[in-house]
């Protein structure tokens, strides 16, 4: 029988205490192997060229005015590794200059460790962006525009509660965690959801977010492939 390879990381961040935690949380994951850690981002270009990971995890802060170009130093050492950052609240222009540099994942740091791990999993599967931050602050086409765009008619249509909830899978909230923040069942909540995608003409969450912002959305996330991970 075939064994499949484990993805390699290395992990990249400012805090010690962070770091740890990081390279601890796949600690004992036959699937994941993390071949090395660091503190010090100067360090990250030398270690990607010897180790040549799978993914690299690196912490941002978004005041560093070199955020951007220690990424594409890393990307030009080691152009097959997909880098996966953490951001807190990017702004448009941090995370295009990101996703310019080679940035492949963005996932928040407020965002719990099975979504982690989906990102991970998610930016080896695929060439595209992953992380909804992305899909956001970056609009751009990447094909054809859906048949049925969200115009200020389509969302004109929505009524004060199907708002509250749209505005909860723009945050990347699941059924069930609409239905806790908004204090309704989970039934009440799937209908909404469900009045939400019918009004704007999306089949899909990911096609509602698209359309809230504007965003065309690629044949294959339309169709339900996983082109980014709703954090």
């Amino acid at each position: 029988m075939r064994v499949s390879r484990p993805i390699t990381l290395v992990v990249h961040a400012r805090h010690l205490m962070l770091l740890e935690a990081l390279a601890a949380a796949f600690d004992g994951d036959p699937t994941m192997a993390v071949v090395a850690a660091t503190t010090d981002a100067d360090l990250l270009p030398d270690i990607m060229e010897e180790r040549m990971p799978s993914v690299c995890l690196c912490d941002t802060d978004t005041s560093d005015p070199d955020c951007a170009s220690t990424i594409g130093a890393v990307t030009r050492r080691a152009p097959a590794t997909a880098v996966v950052v953490l951001v807190d609240e990017p702004s448009p222009a941090f995370v295009r200059e990101l996703a310019d540099a080679g940035v492949r994942g963005f996932i928040r740091k407020d965002a719990n460790l099975r979504n982690l791990r989906t990102t991970i999993d998610r930016v080896c599967a695929t060439r595209a962006i992953i992380g909804v931050d992305a899909l956001r602050a970056r609009p751009q086409r990447v094909g054809p525009p859906p048949r049925a765009a969200a115009t200020a008619a389509n969302l004109e249509q929505l009524t004060g509660r199907e708002h509250e909830v749209l505005d909860h899978i723009l945050a990347g909230e699941d059924t069930r965690h609409i239905a806790v923040a908004l204090q309704i069942s989970r039934s009440t909540a799937r209908t909404h959801v469900q009045n939400v995608r019918r009004k704007l003409g999306a089949r899909t969450k990911l096609q509602v977010v698209a359309l809230a912002c504007g965003t065309a959305v690629h044949p294959s996330v339309a169709s339900g492939s996983p082109a980014w991970s709703m954090q």
